[in-house]
């Protein structure tokens, strides 16, 4: 009778303790959060886009703490052109271009009459990036649209939060190439696939319909 108790308690135990393994197990399964591999994005003007009068910028960061050269008036009172990195400005010097702005970048998309350029960073003086071809079709109409892969600016670690500014600026042959808008709050998004963040930019009196701000429309998939 005793080694028959012995038995079933013995069961006992052995079932309890399965069941404790089980509901253990369930409490450390953690919900995957898919990453998105692309970003899409649409960007709208008040006006009909002119890249061959002008150029529009994306520059992305991986840090909140990046900067980018801002439509006048600037801080300090400068007067700092939007140009690409490796190229002189006609006030100020590479050396402070690469100091204050670019080396805060990761990377950008350029739209210009031959199409959308990516150029990744890192960006550092007297090194020269290499630009790669995302579309050869020029932008038309009001909108900018183009497509990257997420690695094609971060590499193999893609950032939990990428962040961003739009930057338009008008193009003189040999002229200044002064910002003359750029989307007006810090703009950050998600590398979850599905995000979808639109920001509706405020017009900007100073600046020409094609180089006016209206809309920015942001994709992750």
């Amino acid at each position: 009778m005793t080694s028959r108790k012995g038995g079933l308690l013995f069961a006992f135990l052995l079932i309890a303790y399965s069941l404790l393994l089980i509901t253990g197990c369930a409490r450390t399964v953690t919900q995957i959060i898919p990453s998105g591999a692309e970003m899409v994005v649409e960007a709208t003007m008040l006006g009909t886009v002119e890249t061959s009068a002008n150029r529009y910028f994306m520059v992305l960061s991986s840090t909140s703490g990046y900067k980018v050269q801002l439509p006048l008036p600037q801080p300090g009172g400068t007067r700092d052109e939007l140009l690409e990195p490796g190229t002189t400005p006609i006030y100020g010097s590479q050396e402070a271009y690469y100091s204050t702005y670019y080396s805060t970048w990761s990377g950008y998309i350029i739209a210009e009459p031959a199409g959308y350029f990516l150029v990744r960073g890192p960006f550092v003086f007297g090194a020269t990036a290499t630009r790669e071809v995302l579309s050869t079709t020029a932008a038309s109409g009001n909108s900018l649209r183009f497509t990257f892969r997420l690695d094609q600016i971060f590499g193999s670690t893609v950032p939990d939060v990428i962040y961003f500014d739009l930057v338009t600026v008008p193009w003189p042959d040999g002229g200044e190439k002064l910002p003359a808008d750029h989307l007006q709050m810090s703009n950050y998004v998600s590398k979850v696939a599905g995000t979808e963040l639109t920001i509706v930019d405020d017009s900007d009196s100073a600046a020409p319909p094609a180089l006016d701000i209206a809309r920015v429309v942001i994709k992750i998939q």
